[in-house]
């Protein structure tokens, strides 16, 4: 499975879209919201949090780690919390995990380092503590990569989109450069640890591979 991270606005879903459609990869994002979102997240929030101690071992492992972070606010006064976006972590490891495709090449916009570049933007978690989160993922199915782009194409990118789907689509001009800036820290800091593409390379790289 082919995790693709970036910042906000810089075209990750279009990317997995392109990749699905020129290099038959399997875009599990769409699958998942479209067809399993209720069920999953009843059986992850519910049941496996209840009923499955592997989950639930996870979730308070994680708990340990992220230690007094967990009472920090949004710095951008978003609603949720610092523990739902563990759970969501959770969630997509069980995806991961579940929704393997015999001979299929499985591509996700929403994944392990999505989150934790969440968590450094939004939250202030220091990169140490999300380290440490990201070890408690290990999957050595799962191959991280980037999406690079220009940070002013991205800025660009965000103030001019239409939707308004999340909180981070209500924004003013200030604070979404102040939030973009953060996630190009994180950005960064991924680099380092994964390989990182302009978007007509990434999907040069999957043609070749």
């Amino acid at each position: 499975m082919y995790e693709l991270f970036g910042c906000p606005g810089s075209g990750k879903t279009t990317t997995c879209k392109e990749l699905e459609q020129k290099c038959k990869l399997v875009f599990i994002s769409d699958f998942y919201k479209e067809t399993l979102i209720g069920k999953a997240f009843l059986h992850i929030f519910l049941k496996c949090f209840i009923l499955v101690p592997k989950y639930r071992k996870i979730y308070h492992k994680l708990l340990k780690v992220i230690g007094d972070y967990k009472k920090h606010k949004n710095i951008f006064g978003f609603k949720t919390d610092i523990c739902m976006f563990l759970k969501y972590m959770i969630f997509v490891y069980y995806i991961e995990e579940k929704y393997k495709v015999p001979n299929e090449r499985i591509i996700i916009d929403e994944g392990i380092v999505h989150y934790l570049m969440a968590l450094y933007s939004e939250y202030d978690v220091s990169f140490e503590v999300l380290d440490k989160i990201l070890d408690v993922f290990k999957n050595e199915n799962r191959y991280s990569i980037g999406l690079k782009i220009d940070f002013n194409d991205n800025l660009n990118q965000m103030l001019k989109r239409q939707r308004k789907e999340t909180e981070i689509d209500f924004l003013n001009n200030n604070e979404t450069k102040k939030l973009l800036q953060r996630y190009t820290t994180a950005f960064l800091h991924y680099t380092e640890l994964f390989q990182a593409f302009e978007q007509e390379k990434l999907i040069n790289y999957f043609k070749e591979d």
